[in-house]
C-alpha cells in the first residue's frame, strides 16, 4: 500500500505557530472558461523543516513537497517529509 504525493507550487504563507506552509498548485488542466485554476494547500511540517522554511524561504519561491494524507480525529492533512527548494521569488514580482 502507499500513501504519497508530491505538491510543486508556490508559498503563500508561512505560519512559524502550527508549523505549517500554504502553496499555491496550479492544475493541470484547463477549466470550462480555458482557464487553469490554482489550488491552494496547507501542509503541515515536523522536526527541523518547519524552521528551515521560515529561515530560508518567503512568499512566492517555487517548492516542491513530497508527504503523505493523514486522518487526524477526521480531518485530512497534508504532511510533508520532505522539502526541495526549487526557485526564489523573482525580484520585481
Amino acid at each position: 500500500m502507499l500513501n504519497q504525493l508530491t505538491l510543486l507550487g508556490r508559498i503563500t504563507e508561512i505560519n512559524t505557530e502550527d508549523s505549517t506552509v500554504t502553496l499555491a498548485v496550479p492544475r493541470s488542466f484547463k477549466n470550462i472558461n480555458g482557464e487553469y485554476e490554482t489550488d491552494i494547500i496547507k501542509c503541515k511540517l515536523f522536526e527541523h523543516k518547519a524552521s528551515v522554511v521560515n529561515d530560508c524561504c518567503e512568499n512566492g519561491d517555487l517548492i516542491a513537497i513530497r508527504g503523505r494524507v493523514q486522518n487526524n480525529e477526521g480531518n485530512l492533512e497534508i504532511v510533508a517529509e520532505k522539502v526541495t527548494f526549487l526557485q526564489s521569488k523573482k525580484k520585481g514580482e
